[in-house]
């Protein structure tokens, strides 16, 4: 996930964590990946294709952005993080579900910001 985060602009991870077990090998620690953006969109597109692709069944988990209080007032700082809701998971599952996030995170953003660009540029010609 940190490798794909890199390939997009205008943001960089800062922080991840891939996930720990107990020594029951429970489900101890969740993975997470924290990114700083200067802007919003990218959060708020990451956030949509997430949604759809747990609705197609890519993957098995719900997937949130999240806004990260960095303790700076001048960075925007998420964290990409899976929303369990009371949910049993493993750590294989859920590290299953990022690589299918990874795998076409850069293609995926891009398309879904290209539709809501021609949505946008259709409204805009009717108003017109």
């Amino acid at each position: 996930m940190v490798h794909a985060l890199s390939e997009l602009p205008l943001l960089s991870s800062c922080w991840s964590c891939e996930g720990h077990r107990d020594a029951e090998g429970a489900l101890h620690r969740l993975p997470s990946v924290w990114f700083s953006s200067q802007s919003l969109v990218h959060p708020r597109l990451m956030a949509e294709l997430f949604t759809q692709l747990k609705a197609k069944g890519i993957l098995q988990h719900n997937w949130q952005v999240a806004a990260v209080d960095s303790g700076s007032a001048l960075d925007c700082v998420f964290s990409i993080e899976p929303r369990l809701d009371g949910e049993d998971a493993s750590l294989e599952v859920l590290h299953a579900d990022i690589k299918a996030l990874s795998r076409s995170l850069k293609s995926s953003l891009h398309s879904l910001a290209l539709r809501h660009i021609a949505r946008l540029d259709a409204e805009l010609a009717a108003a017109a």
